[in-house]
């Protein structure tokens, strides 16, 4: 578990954010993780526990490494036999607000689920529409991803501000049209140890259909603070 108290002290870096409209108009926070789709080389970038990062974050993406396996594999398969497939990919960072970020990286490649493409299939008859799919949540629970679970098993409710309600993510694309991306925001006035989160399709907790569910290694967020995660979903084209 990482207490990223200890990680955010104040330093005299300036920090430097241009933030601009993404194609459907929507502003997207800046981010620094490349809005692609992965090559083994990112991964072992921004998930593995190189030796330029801070101790903190070496010991958590050490920790870390293998829920972020439970999906690299599945992955590295269907890119190298040219299989295709959809991919959600999580990054996650800690913002505080004196300005000072600690970038967790790659925590997770899993998984979405069943009712999330069921969604999606509604979609395609104009009965939903994906853009749904934009509402960041957070849990405590860490059991393992299943393709049948329907909710966060653990989800945070007055934990974070407001109250209750998940954070709103932008809506964008990636560097190439196969690429989805969503960068949500959730501040926390209490403490709790996250170690889960998920992709929805509405704001208030307790309702909505979970499109896709990350467990990684527990986090303590103290008060204050801002957890960002990003999230890329990738589409593979053939057959």
């Amino acid at each position: 578990m990482i207490n990223v108290e200890r990680v955010l002290r104040p330093h005299g870096d300036v920090h430097l954010e241009i933030v601009k409209p993404g194609r459907s108009g929507h502003v997207s926070p800046q981010v620094p993780y490349p809005l692609r789709a992965l090559s083994l080389q990112d991964v072992w970038k921004y998930g593995m526990p190189h030796s330029w990062l801070t101790a903190e974050v070496r010991r958590y993406r050490l920790k870390n490494f293998s829920h972020l396996w439970r999906g690299l594999w599945r992955y590295a398969v269907a890119r190298e036999l040219g299989i295709p497939f959809m991919q959600g990919a999580l990054y996650l960072s800690i913002l505080n607000p004196n300005g000072t970020h600690v970038h967790l990286g790659l925590v997770g490649m899993r998984a979405i689920t069943t009712v999330g493409v069921g969604f999606i299939v509604d979609a395609f008859q104009g009965l939903t529409s994906v853009s749904s799919f934009r509402y960041h949540g957070l849990g405590t629970d860490g059991t393992a991803e299943a393709i049948g679970q329907t909710a966060l098993l653990g989800e945070l409710t007055t934990q974070t501000s407001p109250n209750s309600t998940r954070a709103t993510g932008s809506l964008g694309e990636g560097t190439t049209s196969g690429i989805f991306s969503t960068v949500g925001d959730n501040l926390f006035d209490e403490s709790a140890t996250i170690a889960e989160h998920g992709i929805l399709s509405q704001a208030a907790v307790g309702g909505g259909v979970l499109f896709d569910r990350t467990v990684f290694t527990a986090l303590t967020i103290l008060p204050t603070l801002t957890c960002r995660s990003t999230y890329l979903l990738t589409f593979g084209s053939g057959g």
